[in-house]
């Protein structure tokens, strides 16, 4: 190793350079960076916090690719204890960055996992210390961030306020279109859990609209998704199934791990319209990959698609494959499927197998709403302390 050592200031510049290129999922630019950046840690001026830091951006890097590649990362860079005890003793401003980094981080994977409740309390633990952060882009990832999980736990109320949040601090920081499309994705996904279809199926239309004429084959296949996803729901089952054959033609080409989903929603939809053939093709492949990738939660959504429309098990198997998902607190989930499989079992004439259901749905869904006032109100207070601005 031969010249003078490079500044950590200097590296700690292409370290934020990284960081943009990965939370805009411009995976080709922050491999680049990523390289770059390794090589010039063999020759850079030992500073802790350089490495610190550079260690938490390894482990989102990571994370980023697990949305767009079919791979289960289960190594980690840093061990989030050991971390924690370590950034005590860096001065002040750069702990509470690292702090926040560390907490932010570790909850996106516990998300990416599935493990929503874990989530939230890493987020709220990097609450504390986003005073540290003089980024809008990086704020406005954090309000994305408590958005999407509240999405998934059903939590409308508190997930427009973030996705709002976030959509609008984006909107006045340039070059961030497909960021203020991510935001899109959730308000409307929210409108649909309130009901208003037709609200949200514009906005998921426009959506693919803008991203039709943008290149960016991750944001495309979402759009597809969604808009099928949307029409499903709404009932409009053929009209849904070129949306989702788009979005899984996208997801086979990109090797994407959300093909297992794709797969999943076009199957339901196929079974619905007593297409069993075809969507037990579909089931096997889902099946197949979820077995692959260790993905307990979506095997389990798969056989419930099996035990109800192909073995038509009784409601007792049902629930077993439901319990799966609710002792993973997907409750969001447990709810849907129960209101499909009551609404199936009234079509062939269980009704009294489908009311056993439609009480699980209701049941569920109190338990959901009991869910909102954890989720803001740790301390039991009965006040909700949501994020500000300053």
């Amino acid at each position: 190793m031969g010249g003078s050592l490079l500044s950590s200031a200097e590296v700690g510049v292409k370290i934020s350079k990284w960081m943009y290129h990965i939370r805009k999922f411009n995976v080709a630019d922050a491999e680049m960076w990523k390289a770059e950046i390794n090589r010039d840690m063999e020759n850079v001026e030992f500073d802790q916090d350089l490495k610190l830091y550079k260690q938490l951006v390894d482990y989102r890097h990571d994370i980023m690719l697990s949305h767009v590649k079919p791979i289960n990362v289960t190594r980690e860079y840093v061990d989030f204890g050991e971390l924690s005890h370590e950034i005590e003793f860096q001065n002040k401003e750069m702990s509470g960055l690292l702090h926040y980094y560390a907490y932010l981080f570790r909850g996106m994977s516990e998300f990416r996992n599935g493990n929503f409740v874990v989530a939230i309390t890493y987020y709220k633990q990097a609450e504390k210390y986003v005073v540290n952060v003089k980024d809008e882009a990086e704020k406005a990832e954090y309000y994305f961030k408590l958005a999407e999980v509240y999405y998934n736990m059903k939590q409308t109320y508190f997930s427009m306020h973030y996705a709002v949040l976030a959509r609008d601090t984006y909107r006045n920081i340039n070059n961030y279109g497909n960021e203020v499309a991510r935001c899109q994705f959730v308000i409307a996904g929210n409108l649909l859990d309130a009901e208003r279809h037709n609200e949200a199926l514009d906005i998921f239309k426009a959506a693919l609209d803008y991203r039709k004429s943008g290149g960016d084959h991750y944001f495309l296949g979402l759009a597809y998704y969604n808009v099928g996803m949307c029409l499903h729901q709404m009932g409009r089952l053929n009209d849904a199934l070129g949306y989702l054959d788009e979005s899984i033609k996208i997801y086979r080409k990109e090797n994407s791990h959300k093909l297992k989903r794709a797969l999943f929603t076009k199957a339901h939809v196929l079974y619905k319209l007593d297409r069993d053939t075809e969507a037990n093709v579909l089931c096997c492949e889902g099946e197949a990959l979820c077995k692959k990738f260790e993905d307990e939660l979506t095997s389990a959504k798969y056989k419930f698609l099996k035990h109800l429309y192909i073995e038509k098990e009784n409601s007792c198997k049902i629930e077993g494959d439901l319990r799966i998902l609710e002792e993973n607190d997907h409750l969001a989930d447990v709810e849907e499927l129960a209101i499909d499989a009551a609404d199936y079992y009234t079509r062939i004439g269980r009704l009294e197998e489908a009311n056993k259901l439609y009480k699980k749905s209701i049941l569920t869904r109190k338990e959901i709403q009991r869910g909102g006032i954890f989720c803001e109100d740790y301390d039991g207070s009965g006040n909700v302390n949501f994020f500000s601005r300053t």
